[in-house]
């Protein structure tokens, strides 16, 4: 049985939500417990902009793990080097400008890839996670390296995943990268919304 709308979902439809995740929220009673049992990254990333989280090295570090699930299928090395850069990136040990290059060098790789023989959509979509890992802005990057990767790991025909578990992996990996980063923004929300902690 469903349960019928409650605060909190109210909260995030108006906040613009999905209605998907709208829906999903009902089974919750408080942000923090949606946040620990989320099953969809796209829906945690929202949040945490919602939120305002300003992690964007955390992020860099997430969209690279993510990007790095398919690197059985990434045989150009500009592919590769994009990944480690971005995470280089997330660990300070690189520049903004050095990011960009790595993320022009890795998308011409992944333009190119379609021309030749070989190519899948399942290549294509790590190729193109592994590009969008080094994007410049944190927040675009995590949430395009996190679909396409996503879709790379279900489309691959070598490995028995789905999009379902490969999005499940996303989630706990990116609440393991945040950590108690994001408690506080959500006590902040609920004071907020209810007048009180969550």
């Amino acid at each position: 049985m469903t349960r019928p709308p409650t605060r909190l979902s109210n909260f995030l439809q108006h906040r613009g939500a999905c209605p998907e995740a709208v829906f999903w929220s009902r089974q919750g009673s408080s942000l923090e417990e949606l946040w620990l049992r989320c099953p969809r990254p796209e829906w945690m990333l929202w949040a945490m902009a919602q939120l305002g989280y300003q992690g964007s090295r955390r992020l860099h570090l997430f969209a690279a793990r993510c990007a790095r699930r398919n690197l059985v299928l990434l045989a150009d090395p500009r592919s590769t080097q994009a990944i480690d850069v971005a995470e280089r990136h997330a660990n300070a040990q690189v520049g903004i400008e050095e990011l960009r290059r790595a993320f022009r060098a890795a998308q011409d790789a992944a333009e190119q890839a379609a021309a030749r023989p070989g190519w899948t959509a399942a290549l294509a979509c790590a190729m193109t996670a592994a590009a969008r890992a080094a994007r410049n802005d944190a927040l675009d990057a995590a949430r395009e390296a996190s679909s396409y990767a996503a879709r790379a790991v279900a489309w691959d025909i070598q490995r028995d995943a789905t999009l379902e578990s490969e999005e499940a992996w996303q989630a706990d990996e990116l609440r393991q990268i945040v950590g108690n980063d994001i408690d506080r923004l959500i006590q902040v929300a609920a004071y907020e919304s209810y007048g009180h902690a969550p």
